[in-house]
């Protein structure tokens, strides 16, 4: 389930900022 909801955010921090997208994966 959280992965579910940490994929989709980091799907739209990788657009917005790919060093956003990173730091997400790894929370």
């Amino acid at each position: 389930m959280f992965t579910g909801l940490i994929q989709a955010v980091g799907r739209l921090a990788a657009r917005e900022t790919r060093g956003g997208d990173q730091r997400l994966r790894f929370a």
